[in-house]
């Protein structure tokens, strides 16, 4: 469902955002509202297609503004 299970210190200055405040959510508890449509919109893209992807996805950092990157996306599931 999108929730954050993990994130590299890298992917968290990028965003501008600390451990704390995505644990467990999705972009959508923390991201402007078309930016988390985005994000999610190549997440979901991932777990259907079972692959890895590339994509520019923009996000918004309080202290930066907009910013461009692009995200390597990889599919992880559990069991069920």
């Amino acid at each position: 469902d999108g929730r954050y299970l993990l994130a590299n210190t890298a992917a968290l200055d990028a965003i501008g955002r600390s451990w704390s405040e995505v644990e467990g959510r999705t972009d959508r508890d923390w991201a402007p509202p078309d930016q988390a449509a985005q994000i999610l919109s190549v997440d979901q893209r991932v777990m259907a297609e079972g692959r890895t992807l590339e994509s520019e996805e923009g996000f918004f950092h309080d202290a930066l503004g907009e910013r461009l990157y692009l995200t390597r996306k990889t599919p992880l599931r559990d069991a069920d």
